[in-house]
């Protein structure tokens, strides 16, 4: 049976100092070498997609700017 590790982290807009917090869950299986990460939810006047497996893409609603997470 697969485990998830779910955490919370904050993130705010560079360019309007937006805040928000994404819901995120992560693949824990000891025998795993290649972490696999998924966005469960987004608070806040923010969009994000997955880049790849681990890193996220975070677009601001309220002004535009796009930033790495």
């Amino acid at each position: 049976m697969t485990a998830k590790n779910q955490y919370t982290t904050s993130i705010e807009c560079s360019g309007c100092g937006a805040t928000g917090r994404l819901h995120l869950s992560e693949d824990d299986k000891p025998y795993i070498r290649k972490l696999s990460r998924r966005i469960d939810r987004i608070e806040g006047a923010f969009e994000a997609q997955m880049e790849g497996s681990v890193q996220i893409r975070i677009t601001c609603n309220a002004c535009g700017k796009v930033f790495l997470s």
